[in-house]
């Protein structure tokens, strides 16, 4: 039983530094204010994380574990720019990310700092493109030759993963601004998504077969 009751502290720390850190930033919340907010004490804190640096690791390695369980559990789909299942896995994808727009947002963030060492964004990229494509897209420096295969990785990341987890981000703030309906929105994104990184994705494949 304590130990059950040491898990739940545990979820919600990481819970309210999730909250905290998608509304302030990682730089400009305390552990002074995650404890406040948790309503524990700070030493309850260190006891379960090093630091807040290992807090927001804790946070990114939890949407990894997700992101890999739910890729590994989806069908395989063929891959058609006019393939209505194709724009429904797209939904059901950004519904999934949805859940988790917060880490999403603290992780964006973070890998744009020039400190930032862990790069768990890019891990969390290259764990969907190689789920996505049968681990035949990797960033771990291979022949750097291989332009085709380094085309492909800077196509998928940068038309792909990215607009997707920068749609998810930022969807409920820019149909706030815009006065579009969210819902709308996500119809809107899943067609130009179609239309736009799956199609190039077909031409890469007609390319690689010739």
């Amino acid at each position: 039983m304590a130990r059950t009751g040491s898990d739940t502290t545990k979820k919600r720390i990481l819970a309210v530094a999730e909250k905290l850190f998608a509304a302030r930033g990682f730089d400009a919340t305390s552990v002074d204010q995650i404890a406040r907010s948790a309503s524990v004490n700070k030493a309850l804190i260190y006891y379960h994380f090093k630091n807040k640096h290992d807090l927001i690791l804790e946070l990114f390695r939890s949407i990894l574990d997700e992101v890999a369980s739910h890729t590994e559990s989806r069908p395989e789909a063929q891959v058609r720019d006019d393939d209505e299942s194709v724009r429904q896995e797209l939904r059901g994808e950004i519904d999934f990310l949805q859940r988790r727009k917060r880490v999403l947002a603290v992780m964006l963030s973070e890998a744009l700092k020039s400190s930032q060492r862990d790069d768990l964004l890019f891990q969390c990229a290259e764990l969907v493109m190689q789920l996505e494509h049968g681990g035949e897209l990797k960033g771990d420096g291979g022949d750097v030759r291989d332009r085709p295969a380094q085309l492909r990785l800077v196509h998928e990341f940068f038309t792909g993963f990215i607009p997707m987890v920068m749609f998810v981000a930022l969807r409920d703030r820019w149909c706030s601004y815009f006065g579009h309906s969210p819902d709308q929105a996500t119809d809107d994104f899943v067609e130009a998504f179609a239309r736009s990184h799956l199609a190039s994705q077909t031409d890469f494949e007609s390319t690689k077969k010739r």
